[in-house]
């Protein structure tokens, strides 16, 4: 939380979070800008997962330099004003850049300072592509606070480009996304795993690099363009026999679920990494 050089209350994305978890802590914010509060002493295992965090940031941009996209660096300005670090992202997104790291942009009374943001072929204000954000976590699980997070930004960037994004992203430090925790120091790339060797970066095996098995026997096809489009960049379809998988209701169907494709209901619940009785009991009741 800050203010600018009129006195405007500016507010981020983790201000919002800090108000649906304690409104508590956005009084002490507030009356910290009128009177400074007494600092906290440093707490060092925070310390130790914002350096984890930074690290599992620049593994992903690594990733993403790999494969020859073209990235925008707005963390190179460190130390310049919002409207410099703003200017320098729309301009970045106006001209097409594959990737815009440290993204900043800011709409009246809100600031989104956004990891990262992606290029994907779909018109818009821009022309004819626009931005999905993807947000890196050090955590194994997405968090409702993740969530608003992401919405956050997702409407800041829609005051730019003029549509909202349709994805938004998280990466999270997860054994299934990246590559196993390394203890030591590795020279260039002697650390990595075989597999990432090979990738070198790349998000499905190239032609010149193996095999990938673009077919799936499995899921339906309403199924496999989201899974495609969101793991595989669009290389994955489905066979046609699988079209005639679907589901039949027996009894009432109260969400109004088609017989294919992905339906999210949403489901409250917390620290359920293993099971859910309440995802039990919600299908239970439908």
């Amino acid at each position: 939380m800050q203010k600018d050089k009129n006195s405007q209350l500016i507010c981020s994305a983790s201000d919002l979070v800090n108000f649906t978890l304690c409104p508590s802590i956005t009084l002490y914010d507030l009356q910290h800008l009128e009177t400074p509060l007494e600092k906290a002493e440093e707490d060092p295992y925070a310390q130790i997962l914002q350096e984890k965090g930074i690290v599992h940031e620049t593994r992903y941009l690594d990733r993403l330099n790999k494969t020859g996209r073209a990235v925008a660096d707005i963390a190179a300005l460190a130390g310049a004003s919002i409207p410099k670090l703003v200017e320098n992202t729309v301009s970045a997104m106006s001209d097409g850049a594959d990737v815009v790291f440290q993204a900043c942009l800011h709409v009246e009374d809100r600031i989104g300072h956004i990891d990262f943001l992606e290029k994907v072929d779909k018109p818009s204000r821009l022309g004819r592509h626009a931005y999905e954000i993807t947000d890196t976590k050090l955590s194994r699980k997405a968090a409702p606070k993740h969530i608003i997070q992401l919405c956050f930004y997702a409407e800041l960037l829609e005051h730019f480009q003029g549509a909202l994004p349709e994805y938004v992203h998280l990466k999270l430090e997860d054994q299934m996304q990246l590559g196993q925790p390394i203890q030591g120091r590795h020279p260039e790339d002697s650390g990595e795993s075989v597999l990432d060797f090979l990738m070198d970066g790349y998000a499905t095996v190239p032609e010149n690099r193996g095999i990938f098995l673009p077919k799936t026997y499995r899921m339906h096809p309403d199924i496999t363009r989201f899974i495609s489009e969101v793991s595989y960049n669009g290389r994955l379809s489905a066979e046609t026999h699988s079209a005639g998988q679907g589901l039949t209701f027996q009894g009432p169907n109260d969400f109004n679920l088609p017989e294919t494709g992905i339906r999210f209901i949403p489901c409250l619940h917390d620290a359920c990494s293993q099971s859910s009785i309440e995802e039990t009991e919600l299908i239970r009741q439908n």
